[in-house]
C-alpha cells in the first residue's frame, strides 16, 4: 500500500524518507520510527517509538528529512531503524494478497561502522597498503561481504529479525581475530 522511494541516513542523526501510497483512495496516516527491539515482522510497537508523526488527512506522499537528534538516546550506528507507515482509506482496486497489511515497514542502517570494518578487511595482506594484482581478497572480507548482503536482503524482504542478527554479527565482527566466520550449513561435509 506504501512505496518507499528513498530511505537513507544523510548524516548520523538525519534520516531522509520519501514514500507514497500505491493505490488511489489510500492515504498515509502515521509514520513510526523504531529500533530493532520494538519492531518485528508484524510492525512497530507503537508504545516504544523513536519518532512518530500523524499526517494531515488525504496525504498521499511524503518527502522529508527527519532530524532524530532530539529523539536518539543511542548512537545511530549501533541500531537498525525501522520506518513504518500506517495507512488509511479504501483502495479503488483490489490489491494483491499480502500488500494490504496495516503497517508497511522497511529497515535502514547508518552504515559508517560497517563500512569502516569492511575497508579494514580489504587492505593488502602483504602490508604494502594498496590493492594490486599481487594482493588477494581476504576470506574474512568475503564472509563479511556475504553477511552484509544477507542483512540487506533481509531488510528488503521484511525479515527484520534475521536482518538484526546479521547486523549484530557485522558489528561484532572481530577484525583482528585469525578466525574466519563459518557456519555449519550441512553442505560440503560441513
Amino acid at each position: 500500500m506504501v512505496s518507499f522511494d528513498i530511505l537513507k541516513f544523510t548524516s548520523p542523526t538525519q534520516l531522509r524518507v520519501k514514500a507514497s501510497v500505491i493505490y488511489p483512495g489510500t492515504y498515509l496516516s502515521v509514520i513510526y520510527i523504531t529500533t530493532e527491539e520494538y519492531t518485528d515482522e508484524d510492525g512497530p510497537d507503537e508504545n516504544n517509538t523513536v519518532y512518530e508523526y500523524s499526517f494531515p488527512s488525504n496525504t498521499e506522499s511524503v518527502d522529508r528529512v527527519i532530524d532524530l537528534s532530539d529523539f536518539l538516546e543511542c548512537e545511530a550506528k549501533s541500531h537498525i531503524f525501522f520506518v513504518s507507515f500506517r495507512w488509511t482509506g479504501v483502495p479503488s482496486v483490489d490489491p494483491p494478497c499480502g500488500v494490504d497489511k496495516v503497517y508497511i515497514t522497511k529497515g535502514v542502517v547508518y552504515g559508517s561502522e560497517i563500512y569502516n570494518k569492511a575497508v579494514s578487511l580489504i587492505k593488502c595482506q602483504k602490508g604494502c597498503g594498496c590493492l594490486s594484482n599481487e594482493c588477494e581478497v581476504s576470506p574474512k572480507f568475503a564472509n563479511f561481504a556475504l553477511e552484509y548482503f544477507k542483512m540487506q536482503t533481509c531488510l528488503e524482504l521484511g525479515k527484520n529479525t534475521e536482518a538484526y542478527e546479521s547486523f549484530n554479527r557485522l558489528l561484532g565482527y572481530n577484525i583482528e581475530s585469525k578466525e574466519i566466520y563459518t557456519s555449519n550449513c550441512g553442505c560440503n561435509d560441513n
